[in-house]
């Protein structure tokens, strides 16, 4: 039986490259690849499946190079971002000449969404890349099946966007079992990813997600994962889904048979205020879900309606004050720097979020995402540069210039947003007091530190542009 190796590629930072989102990890922490993790059932059907992630184990690129070259893989399925765009060409075309018992290699990433040909011609460690990580079409292309649906080098552009119901083998968690795992909404170990959903029905335009479509899981198959991970012993489950609750009715009836089952999960998700309403909120809680996740984005609702959020500071409120009167905790992200922003804006939504004060908070910079109708007015208007590929999609450096925001003022502001919402006495002494677990001990200390680290570099970084 021929094998695959599953990589999650080196590099010189703690990148996470998952689900079309390539970063540097804020604080540290890095969870099981949602790429890989379900490929990892779809091959085991048909080879032998191993897996690799280099970031997780700190392997160098060299100390990669020699373990892969002991595993021998007939085909390789890998990741790469934009992030590391630069690295990761440079590795996977070594990789290619430093391991010949490779015969073909398949790349999913962010990077490959808008032009794949012409991302290919920057890899000559790849052959093709795979927009759809839930589909068969790694194993067809690895098998030597000619409708494998894959974008290849000088040849097709790719599937069609994803639609309809989908159900795949159970993942090989078992592969993905690494101790340096770790995210820092969950609250016990072990946990695992699972995804219940792909794609996304909203059309965000600064998000890559509504051109990958949206197909939903049958609610019997992600039954299954989650009964096996029960019986391994995974105590909390990070739904990954863009979206979860997107498509209602499926999402009530998976959460109404985890409250039949009474696996004992608790649970973390990703969704939309304007889905967050109190019957949802209620099940969500009945079902194990400790934390909500959701994008408030600004205080601008004019922003947010020219780039299709189609939400309200108003909406963000009433669900924030929903999930505190049902003892959910929440996370709020938000994106400062979208063309149209202004200093004044910026610091409206600065204070807004310190007025919704939610549990967590991210602040980002607006990038131009490949494959985005932000990244097509960032070009046309000369905020961006066509050529450089390479960022980060947490935003931890501006990619964005405009008239009204300059790069340097719009990291300024993020930095003090972040000490402004997480270094106020009330939000440190809110933290101490939500410990329950020996989980949120290791959690708060490791972000806690990472919080005042990045408002040190911030400030440093101030300072010397000031200087």
């Amino acid at each position: 039986m021929e094998t695959v190796l599953l990589l999650n590629p080196p590099g010189k930072k703690r990148y996470i490259r998952d689900y079309f989102c390539s970063k540097v990890s804020k604080s540290g922490y890095l969870y099981p690849p949602t790429d890989l993790l379900l490929q990892s059932g779809l091959l085991a059907r048909d080879f032998r499946v191993l897996a690799l992630d280099a970031v997780a184990d700190g392997l160098s690129a060299e100390a990669s190079l020699e373990r892969i070259a002991t595993l021998r893989p007939d085909h390789l399925l890998t990741l790469a971002g934009a992030v590391s765009l630069g690295e990761d060409a440079e590795f996977l075309a070594r990789l290619r000449r430093e391991v010949p018992t490779i015969r073909s290699a398949v790349g999913i990433g962010d990077l490959f969404l808008e032009d794949p040909a012409a991302a290919l011609e920057r890899f000559e460690g790849l052959d093709a890349v795979a927009v759809d990580f839930t589909a068969d079409g790694p194993g067809r292309f690895f098998a030597g099946r000619g409708d494998h649906g894959l974008a290849t080098r000088g040849g097709a552009p790719g599937q069609a966007p994803a639609r309809g119901e989908f159900s795949i083998p159970v993942p090989r968690h078992d592969l993905f079992a690494s101790p340096r795992y770790r995210y820092p909404f969950v609250r016990r170990h072990p946990f695992a990813v699972v995804l219940t959903n792909f794609g996304c029905p909203y059309r965000c335009s600064f998000c890559v997600m509504p051109g990958l479509g949206f197909k939903s899981r049958s609610v019997d198959n992600v039954l299954e994962e989650l009964d096996l991970l029960k019986a391994r012993g995974c105590r909390d489950i990070y739904f990954n889904d863009q979206t979860f609750g997107a498509d209602r009715p499926r999402t009530r009836a998976l959460l109404e048979a985890m409250i039949r089952k009474n696996h004992g999960f608790g649970f973390v998700c990703f969704t939309r205020v304007d889905l967050m309403n109190r019957e949802f909120l209620l099940l969500l809680k009945r079902a194990g879900c400790h934390t909500v996740m959701f994008g408030a984005e600004s205080a601008d609702d004019a922003l947010l309606e020219s780039y299709s959020k189609n939400i309200t500071a108003r909406g963000v409120l009433a669900a924030r004050a929903a999930c505190r009167e049902l003892g959910l905790r929440t996370v709020a992200t938000f994106i400062l720097g979208l063309p149209g922003e202004t200093e004044e804006s910026a610091l409206a939504t600065i204070a807004f979020a310190k007025r919704l004060d939610p549990d967590f908070a991210s602040f980002n910079l607006a990038v131009p995402r490949m494959g985005t109708p932000l990244r097509r007015e960032a070009l046309d208007r000369g905020y961006a540069d066509a050529g450089d590929g390479e960022m980060d999609q947490s935003g931890s450096r501006a990619s964005l210039a405009t008239e009204s925001l300059a790069a340097e003022r719009a990291e300024a502001l993020r930095n003090r947003a972040s000490r402004e919402f997480y270094l106020r006495p009330s939000k440190i002494l809110g933290k101490l007091l939500d410990v329950r677990t020996t989980v949120d001990v290791l959690n708060l200390t490791r972000d806690g530190l990472g919080v005042v680290a990045d408002a040190v570099r911030g400030l440093r970084r101030e300072r010397k542009g000031n200087g």
